[in-house]
């Protein structure tokens, strides 16, 4: 289950990294940076909540 769950965080980051993209071309550096570092968190989060539940289960 942590390989699914690390496989779709991944995805997420990549897919944060493409989609603010457009707006670091156009000048919104500041909004991109800041979508792009959510995402990053949002993902982080995920992958250990389900690492937890892992160790946690036994």
């Amino acid at each position: 289950m942590t390989h699914r769950i690390s496989l779709a965080c991944l995805a997420v980051m990549v897919a944060a990294a493409f989609a603010v993209y457009p707006l670091s071309i156009i000048g919104w550096e500041a909004a991109a940076g800041a979508i792009f570092i959510l995402a990053m968190v949002t993902a982080w989060i995920v992958a250990a909540a389900g690492a937890i539940r892992n160790f946690w289960r036994g």
